[in-house]
């Protein structure tokens, strides 16, 4: 592609050089991926500067660079940005023949529940004959195949290079899970969305955001950048509140936050902003706005909730249709999940009829509150919840439909948020009548320390530390009496664990699988 072509639409300050007649066949943002005819995006990252490899990406093949400096002893032409990750998104566009601009592109932002939303919404609209992929956590889902991607959300590069590949596959809707991490590195920028939902937002990632205020605004903003046509937000969430509460006494009332400054906050607490500041900061320029919730006025809830150990039944009001769900799905959050996803789908236009005959055949996707028999009366739990507020509502979950004592399995990852392991040390003390403390993904750090830290949340000594988390499991089902629950946090349907660098081949299920098997043949032996 020329590099001419490849150009529009992105924002340049100045260009060096001739880029006339340069063709260009890849884009990189390593140095080590360039080759020749290629272009490379130099991005400054947290621990290094892609600047600073720009000659090293000409010698690899580099005919052309995307910078935000104009760099010295570099000779081929140099494009001057303002902002080199803005300019990346919309060259990996234009390269693959803007793509997402051929999808109908819905995403999911959230500190929890987004994974579940992304797979309960695909059902929906293929229940509609629509054909739906889903990006996310557990990879790109098509056509009952998963293709594997190393991040939530992929990179500009990647990302639109599966939206290439989705629209050749004849893909109509595409579903995907938007990260905080994505939001704050304007990676999604270029894209415009058939909808937007907002499950939560609760403490996680303040190792890389530092305040609940800084994670807080960065997935709000989304919202406020005049690229969703449907903001679907959860009523019961803190910080949706005030938004809520002042804008949606009419149905269907098209107003937002008009796009909030960290500096327009001088030092005041987020919501203690949103809730004080006048009717003029706002703007009635940004999309429709709709709510769903169980506890506050919405526009889609439910109620009659009743919970078990294999399903939940509940009544929706969806846009004043009244209808009886049941589903095979465990917990209350599930219910928000389900709700959320209905809303969105009857935005897109799928029919009531289509909704609800998928809700009722909706299965948890892996790692996502997986109700696994041990034997009758006997049941564990496997659970991607790795954040404080989503192993209480795991654990209130379980403790639920728990007849007997509740153990409770879990862990924090390595080089991530500190402040988090103490408080969820608390919230497993709290609720479980056991816990079994061991290694998540300990990366970098000693599991050992980990460990310790989670521990400072316990005020008494009912624990156990056991870093080795295979046997951590095999301790909490060894130790199940009938009627108990044994919850396993924090890795889900992961299939590795992060060890210094290398991850080795891991997962929950095959642990459980392992105990289950051998559990049985010695009951077998023992009669």
């Amino acid at each position: 592609m020329q590099l001419l072509d490849l150009l529009k639409g992105t924002q340049t300050k100045k260009i060096v050089g001739n880029i006339n007649n340069v063709d260009i066949s890849n884009i990189s943002i390593s140095s080590k991926d360039t080759k020749d005819n290629g272009l490379f995006i130099a991005q400054k990252g947290i621990d290094s500067d892609g600047h600073d490899y720009a000659i090293e990406a000409v010698k690899n093949g580099a005919t052309a660079l995307v910078v935000e400096r104009e760099l010295d002893n570099v000779d081929v032409p140099q494009i001057i940005t303002p902002n080199s990750r803005l300019a990346c998104a919309d060259l990996a566009s234009n390269f693959y023949d803007n793509p997402k601009d051929k999808l109908k592109i819905v995403g999911i932002t959230g500190t929890n529940g987004k994974t579940s939303t992304s797979f309960f919404l695909a059902d929906m609209l293929k229940q509609a004959n629509k054909k739906t992929a889903v990006i996310g956590t557990l990879g790109v889902f098509l056509d009952d195949k998963n293709y594997e991607t190393d991040l939530t959300t992929p990179d500009p590069l990647k990302l639109h290079k599966i939206l290439d590949f989705l629209v050749k596959k004849n893909v109509e809707y595409v579903v995907m899970e938007v990260s905080a991490h994505a939001l704050a590195l304007n990676k999604l920028d270029n894209i415009n969305f058939e909808a937007g939902i907002l499950t939560n937002i609760s403490q996680d990632h303040l190792d890389y955001f530092k305040t609940m205020d800084n994670y807080a605004i960065t997935k709000l903003n989304w919202f406020l950048q005049g690229n969703i046509k449907y903001a679907i937000i959860n009523a019961d969430d803190d910080y949706s509140k005030p938004l809520l509460k002042r804008y949606l006494n009419e149905k269907f009332k098209k107003q937002l936050l008009e796009k909030i400054n960290v500096d327009d906050i001088s030092g005041k607490p987020l919501l203690k902003f949103l809730e004080d500041n006048s009717p003029e900061y706002f703007s009635e320029k940004y999309p429709l706005l709709l709510c769903y919730g169980l506890d506050n006025p919405s526009d889609v809830f439910a109620l009659n909730i009743n919970k078990s150990s294999n399903n939940t039944k509940f009544i929706v009001n969806l846009f004043n249709n009244v209808l009886q769900c049941k589903t095979n799905l465990v917990g209350e959050f599930n219910v928000y999940n389900v709700i959320s996803a209905q809303t969105a789908a009857l935005c897109l236009g799928v029919n009531i009829g289509d909704i609800m005959l998928a809700t009722g055949k909706l299965k948890a996707p892996t790692g996502r509150f997986n109700v696994i028999e041990l034997e009758k009366n006997k049941n564990v739990v496997v659970d991607f919840a790795h954040t404080p507020d989503s192993l209480e509502e795991a654990l209130n979950t379980a403790r639920e439909v728990c007849k007997g004592r509740l153990i409770s399995v879990f862990g924090c990852g390595g080089n991530r948020d500190k402040t988090k392991r103490p408080i969820m040390g608390s919230i497993s003390e709290k609720i479980a009548d056991l816990s079994i403390i061991t290694s998540d993904n300990p990366r970098f750090e000693n599991p050992n320390d980990i460990i310790d830290e989670i521990a400072t949340g316990f005020t008494n000594s009912n624990y156990i530390k056991i870093a080795n988390r295979k046997q951590a499991i095999k301790k909490g089902l060894s130790l199940m009496e009938p009627n108990d629950m044994v919850l396993i946090s924090g890795k889900g349907g992961e299939l590795y664990q992060d060890i210094k660098g290398v991850k080795y081949p891991y997962n929950d299920f095959d642990e459980i699988n392992k105990f289950k098997k051998n559990y049985c043949a010695e009951n077998i032996l023992s009669k």
